[in-house]
């Protein structure tokens, strides 16, 4: 029988391999790779999945030019369904139900689907439907598919540090864009798995003789590493006197976070750091004034900033009392222009989607005359990000496509978030608290960051979804305040 189904299937493969259909071939060889480690994602799809939810890979050679995170979603929650089913041992240890938390992102889900089908439907042109913008739907929808995968399995204790290390170093992939792109064209067979994004912007820079460099996937690399120092050892173990190594690995990964000349990756990285030092306690500890003079020192070091690399200073251009290049302040200002008359014009029309939103759908005649537009410089550089649904802000980018039902249900998601990391960050094990805080921290954080300063719901809930399913794995579900014993009455001497 194994003969009889392998030399076919060999004889196909090979006629496959030296075919003109590329795409064909390529599908084909996956399938058979994907058929046989089946049962490989059986057993280690958890782990799969931690380790693919920040890991910067695209499958650009399918249909849809899915993330890996998103087949991981579907194909993890097949496999914990699955494996219930048949592991009778495993039924009481799988799924780690939260209550409000798994309501709420159903009754977002709803809201999501229900617009969708009244707004176009969901289809890809790539797939061969008629709709085109529907892939933010496909990445909602698969948030919430990942959400049951990621909390199908406890994660055990003495494996914490271990899926941590899973969860938030595979963000250092971002790097591989701009290493590929640097490496040549022998190399570029590469982009098949790692987005080319980050490589087009340095050759259309290039090209185009562009003032300022922006390193975005060194910046990328060094918030992870910022991140992960504050999940694996917190603030106060980073500045232990006695560490030294630690403290300059930080500061490092810290700058490393500027060369990609995002002002909101700097902001967010101090907001992350601002909300743990609350969480820890640090406010009344000699660390505070310590680090009150460090930041005066900076102050002084910085008024010499238009020395340092062009894309740093366009990050530090946010703050408005340094010397900075005059191109580099001019394209950071014309970035926050752009914006506000962006929002400007969308603002009379805000009342049309208090009950159903706009949805997804895109027309492709208005993409088309839109960016000749723009090219022949009769349209603003923000109609194409207008019409293309990229507001470039958080709540425009959730009450436009979904109305206010959508906000309220993604209010309703946050709230039962914040409570539950709250709740483990307060009653969770000790031994995890670097790891809870941070997470509490990071979640805040990136909630204030979404609706003051930029956000867009489909990349934002993939990432709540994530912290918070990636919570309530590693505790076990939604720690709570331990029980007392009810007090025995003493009884009255004689």
């Amino acid at each position: 029988m194994i003969y009889g189904l392998t030399l076919p299937l060999a004889v196909v493969l090979g006629y496959m391999l030296t075919s003109d259909d590329q795409q064909s071939t390529v599908m084909l060889v996956g399938g058979v790779a994907f058929a046989l480690i089946i049962p490989l994602l059986i057993r280690w799809y958890h782990p799969i999945l931690i380790f693919s939810w920040n890991t910067v890979i695209v499958f650009s050679f399918m249909p849809g030019a899915p993330n890996l995170w998103m087949a991981m979603a579907g194909l993890g929650l097949v496999f914990a369904v699955f494996n219930r089913i048949l592991d009778r041992q495993r039924r009481e240890s799988t799924f780690c139900h939260v209550p409000p938390v798994t309501w709420a992102i159903i009754f977002f889900g709803l809201v999501v689907f229900t617009t969708a089908q009244m707004t176009g439907g969901i289809g890809l042109r790539s797939l061969g439907g008629s709709t085109y913008g529907s892939k933010g739907y496909f990445t909602i929808l698969a948030a919430i598919f990942g959400y049951f995968a990621l909390t199908s399995c406890p994660i055990p204790l003495a494996k914490a540090r271990l899926y941590l290390a899973l969860y938030l170093l595979p963000g250092l992939t971002a790097l591989m864009s701009s290493l590929i792109y640097f490496s040549g064209p022998g190399f570029n067979f590469l982009f098949a798995i790692f987005p080319v994004g980050e490589a087009n912007s340095l050759a259309s820079g290039e090209a185009s003789g562009s003032y300022v460099t922006r390193l975005g996937g060194l910046s990328a690399a060094g918030t992870v590493i910022f991140y992960y120092m504050l999940a694996r050892y917190g603030i106060r173990e980073i500045f232990a006197m006695t560490r030294p190594l630690r403290l300059l690995c930080f500061v490092a990964a810290f700058a490393a976070g500027l060369f990609g000349g995002f002002r909101s990756m700097m902001a967010l990285m101090l907001l992350v750091f601002s909300v743990q030092f609350y969480f820890e306690g640090l406010l009344r500890t000699r660390l505070l004034p310590a680090l009150l003079l460090a930041g005066i020192f900076s102050m002084m070091v910085l008024p010499f900033a238009d020395r340092l690399p062009l894309a740093v200073q366009r990050t530090l251009s946010a703050l408005p009392f340094l010397s900075v290049d005059p191109t580099v302040r001019s394209d950071a200002e014309g970035s926050t222009e752009w914006r506000l008359q962006m929002w400007q014009r969308l603002l009379p029309d805000l009342h049309k989607y208090v009950l159903l939103g706009k949805g997804y759908s895109l027309n492709p005649t208005d993409m088309y005359l839109v960016s000749i537009g723009v090219r022949s410089g009769r349209l603003s550089n923000w109609e194409g990000s207008l019409t293309a649904g990229d507001y470039h802000s958080g709540p425009l980018s959730l009450y436009i496509p979904f109305g206010s039902v959508g906000v309220l249900a993604f209010l309703i998601f946050l709230i039962a978030s914040i409570r539950v990391l709250h709740q483990n960050w307060q009653y969770g094990d000790p031994r995890l608290k670097n790891i809870n805080t941070f997470l509490l921290s990071i979640f805040l954080a990136r909630v204030f960051f979404f609706v003051f300063i930029f956000g867009a719901i489909t990349n934002d809930f993939y990432y709540f979804i994530g912290l918070i399913g990636f919570s309530v794995a590693l505790n076990g579900g939604c720690k709570k305040a331990p029980t007392r014993p009810p007090s025995v009455p003493v009884p009255a001497s004689a």
